[in-house]
């Protein structure tokens, strides 16, 4: 993605549990994405790549329904923004090694 100061941001589509490059990318938005059968592997990648590759990480999570999977697994929540003209919440998580 160029332009409008967007040059190091990548958007993927695609099977979460076969992407294979999370230890590249630091941030990841999530706009209610998964199931929980989907979201707790994808959750246990995030953490076993921090492990890996020891770092900060944030999740930017717009529509949080599985917001207690995030906290159960040792992340925090850094900030809650919401929005006066639209009706959704989105939560930032932080996890670090």
């Amino acid at each position: 993605m160029g332009g409008g100061g967007l040059e190091k941001v990548h958007v993927f589509q695609g099977d979460a549990a076969l992407f294979d490059s999370y230890d590249d990318y630091n941030y990841f938005y999530l706009y209610n994405p998964f199931y929980a059968n989907i979201m707790s592997p994808f959750i246990r990648h995030l953490k076993d790549n921090v492990t890996k590759s020891p770092r900060t990480i944030r999740v930017l999570y717009l529509h949080p329904v599985l917001h207690e999977m995030f906290i159960n697994e040792g992340f925090s929540v850094e900030e809650d923004l919401h929005w006066f003209s639209y009706p959704r919440q989105m939560t930032v998580y932080r996890y670090e090694a």
